[in-house]
This record gives structure tokens, C-alpha cells and sequence, in this order.
């Protein structure tokens, strides 16, 4: 389920989720991506109210311009591709059914066929819009971004990270080919449907489940500790070799976490990722999950990841949204784009900054029952500066007092482990199947 990259809450990020917009989501807001045509054409139809002699052969200059027709035909081949008005086969892929759509682009279930009666029917192929970026120079540029990322993702064996097989362009529409899989994403599994599914579908269960991975929270699901500390502990673990290989996540976030029916946890859509040693600079981020950082100055880091990844963890823990300063509007998850992209710069709430700040000095009262040794690991993670937080992903498991693998002793000790891989593949039974997603849909 990787991209779903949701700009300004025109569609749900989650997939199968299409909730209207409330009204007035995005009513004069200047860096609304999909106001930006509309206010440009307000301004033409200004200036030529005042001087029409002069601003009708500009538009008309600007209609048959190459470049204008250049971004006409791109988006015009994106979205017949989109509907499946394509070729018979795209590099020896066939295309099926849509799994996913988003602000960044479209996912559709894709097979493979061979010889000899083979078939592998456990692919997506996501086909990236061009409609978020001012010109075909900015989408090309941000697809040089994304290639350069598919390849390195692409050669990391990690089971916690996406499995990226190709990426292509077809009459310059970029398309990057995944695996497949089943399973719910951490944002619809904090959904109360996920314990009343049980209690509906299969009630002598209910009583396990509730008692050893999760129950109704204020607002969401609430994880008990050990299932929320083994969720971010394969985070951590995908973070641990994206770092290592150069490259930082970018938008970490419930929706582009994903459980499977075996029991494993991934980390799916890259469509935010960068390398370290290009720029400083996400693409695409989550204010919610966003570091302070990242919403003050546009700069991300791998420390960025971990504070996103804190935010996830708390939020699993307390069972309702961390931060009470976001606009209920807001709180389903979207991606806002950066400067460096698109050219609409971001307009971050200053309430919001101001409790991710404060969060640290927050924990013992929002999490007053928790042991010292799991607020002091979050501390590390959510600390408003980035140098007070764990130097990297590596510390944050294996700190001897403080990390994330002496926490998980500390449960042992206390007779609180258990292995939390069977016990979600029983919940997951017990959920029934799911649509099918794969480790792209989230269109970040």
C-alpha cells in the first residue's frame, strides 16, 4: 500500500477510504496546489479588465507555446495510462484492476506471464502524475529524485522495507514497477472497525486480542506495549539500512506502515525518500508527523525519521491523535509539497510546532503508567532539536539504558513478550482478508 500522497485532504490517504473533503477544506488557502491554476487564471482575467490590448496576445502566445503544449500532452498521456488506455503490455507487464490513487500518482495490480505456464500476478505498477508539478522541467527533475531512490531501495534486502523491481518511462511518464501484498496499513488498523470486526466476526478471539495486542482507546485503537514496541522496532530496523544506504524516509506515518497477514511489518512508499548527499530537503511531508524542523525549515534529516516514527509510536500508545492543535479537517492524513518541487511553499501552524516542542516535557503525563525506560527512549526520539535526539537509528535499538531492545528486555523480565508476529497473524485472521494492496499504494 505505498502512495497515496494526498494533497490538502482532496481525497482520504487511505486506500478505499474516498471521505469527501468538509466544506471550505481548502477555501483561500494560497498554497493549496490545486487553487494554483485557478488563481493564476483569476489574475489574467484581472490584468486583461485593465489593459486588454496587451494581455490577449500573451495568453495567446502562452496557448500554442511548445512548452504549453508539452505539459498538455504529458498530462494527457498520465491520464490515459492512469485508466489503462495503454498498449497490450508495458515491458512485458499486463495491467488489471486500480489498487490506488493519489495526488502522486496511480497504482494499478499488474502480471507478469512466461513460459511454461508461468505467472507472477503479485505486482503493482505506480504511473506518477505530473499534474502537482508547475512545469515538465519540475516533474522531470523530481523523477530524476525518484529513480535515483527506486535503485538504491531496490538493492537493499531488508525484509521491513518495499521491494522496487523497475523503474521506467513511457512517452515521459515515469512508472516504477513493486511486489505486491496483502494486508492493512497502521492507519486503518487504529481504526476502532479493527476490534469491532473482531467482536462481530470472530468473538472468541476478542478476549486474546484486546489482551495482547490491542482495545478501544479514547479515539482509536490503543496498542498494548509490546505490540506498538514491535511495530517500531521493524521500523527502526527498515530506517536502520535506508540510513545506511544513504538515503532518508521522509514522511513517516501510520498509512505507509503496513502489516501483513504473515505477521511482518513494512515500510512502503518512497515517493518522499531522498538522498542524504543530494539535498536536506523532503518533497512531499505529513505536518502531523512532520519534525519541527521540517515544518520551520524545510530541512530533513535521518533524525527527522526518528521523530516521525516517535510521533507513530506515542500515538499507538495513547490510543487518539498526539497533537490536539490540528484542525479536525486535517487530521486524515495528507501530504503537503515542499518549495523544492513544486514551488508552493509550506505554511506550517504555529500551535502545531509549538506541542511538538513541548512533547517531551509532556510524556509522563500523557503515558503516566509507562516505565522510565520507554519515556526516556521517546524522549530521544521526539525531542524538539534534532542534536537531543538518538545520534541515529542504530542507538535507538541497541542503547544499553535507553533504546528500544532494553525496553523489550524490560518487558521479558516483567513477563510481558510474547511473540507478537503470531499473535497479529490471529488478529489478522480474524479480521478476514482485505483488499489488496501492494507496497506502493500510499501515494504519499
Amino acid at each position: 500500500m505505498e502512495d497515496t500522497i494526498l494533497t490538502r485532504s482532496r481525497e482520504n490517504k487511505s486506500v478505499g477510504d474516498n471521505k469527501p473533503p468538509g466544506d471550505g477544506d481548502d477555501i483561500g488557502h494560497p498554497h493549496d496546489p490545486f487553487l494554483v491554476s485557478a488563481y493564476r487564471a483569476a489574475t489574467i482575467r484581472h490584468s486583461a479588465s485593465q489593459d486588454d490590448t496587451h494581455i490577449l496576445p500573451r495568453r495567446q502566445e502562452a496557448a500554442f507555446s511548445p512548452r504549453r503544449k508539452s505539459e498538455e500532452y504529458l498530462c494527457r498521456r498520465y491520464q490515459e495510462l492512469s485508466e489503462g488506455n495503454l498498449p497490450s503490455d508495458i515491458f512485458d507487464f499486463r495491467l488489471t484492476r486500480k489498487l490506488g490513487e493519489g495526488g502522486q500518482g496511480v497504482v494499478r495490480s499488474s502480471e507478469c506471464p512466461g513460459s511454461d505456464g508461468f505467472r507472477n500476478d503479485q505486482l503493482a505498477l505506480k504511473i506518477f502524475s505530473p499534474r502537482l508539478y508547475p512545469s515538465v522541467e519540475r516533474y522531470e527533475a523530481d523523477m530524476h529524485r525518484m529513480g535515483r531512490v527506486a535503485s538504491i531501495i531496490a538493492g537493499i534486502d531488508q525484509g521491513n522495507i518495499l521491494t522496487v523491481q523497475q523503474f521506467q518511462s513511457l512517452d515521459g511518464i515515469r512508472l516504477m514497477l513493486m511486489k505486491q501484498v496483502d494486508g492493512y496499513d497502521l492507519r486503518h488498523l487504529m481504526d476502532p472497525w479493527s476490534v469491532h470486526r473482531v467482536r462481530e466476526a470472530r468473538p472468541d478471539l476478542l478476549r486474546e486480542i484486546t489482551a495482547s495486542i490491542v482495545s478501544l482507546g479514547p479515539v482509536q485503537t490503543r496498542f498494548l506495549p509490546g505490540a506498538a514496541l514491535t511495530i517500531a522496532r521493524k521500523c527502526l530496523a527498515a530506517l536502520i539500512r535506508m540510513h545506511a544506504s544513504g538515503v532518508v524516509y521522509g514522511d513517516l506515518k501510520p498509512s505507509n506502515i503496513m502489516l501483513t497477514p504473515y505477521g511482518e511489518v513494512k515500510i512502503v512508499d518512497i515517493g518522499s525518500a531522498f538522498e542524504v548527499a543530494a539535498t536536506r530537503f523532503p518533497f512531499f511531508c505529513t505536518p502531523e508527523y512532520a519534525a519541527p524542523e521540517v515544518l520551520q525549515h524545510g530541512e530533513c534529516t535521518e533524525r527527522s525519521d526518528l521523530a516521525s516514527l516517535g510521533y507513530v509510536f506515542i500515538e499507538m500508545l495513547l490510543g487518539r491523535p498526539v497533537f490536539s492543535a490540528l484542525p479536525r479537517r486535517l487530521r486524515t492524513e495528507f501530504s503537503m509539497p515542499q518549495e523544492a518541487t513544486t514551488g508552493i511553499a509550506t505554511d506550517p501552524d504555529p500551535r502545531l510546532i509549538e506541542e511538538k516542542c513541548s512533547l517531551p516535557e509532556r510524556l509522563w503525563d500523557l503515558l503516566p503508567t509507562y516505565s522510565r525506560t520507554l519515556i526516556e527512549f521517546l524522549k530521544r526520539m521526539v525531542a524538539a532539536r534534532p542534536e537531543d535526539r538518538w545520534p541515529d537509528a542504530v542507538q535507538a535499538e541497541v542503547n544499553g539504558q535507553f533504546g528500544a531492545y532494553a525496553y523489550y528486555q524490560e518487558l521479558v523480565r516483567s513477563g510481558l513478550d510474547m511473540q507478537y508476529e503470531h499473535e497479529f497473524r490471529i488478529w489478522f485472521n480474524a479480521l478476514g482478508p482485505n483488499q489488496c494492496h501492494c507496497e506502493s499504494v500510499t501515494t504519499s
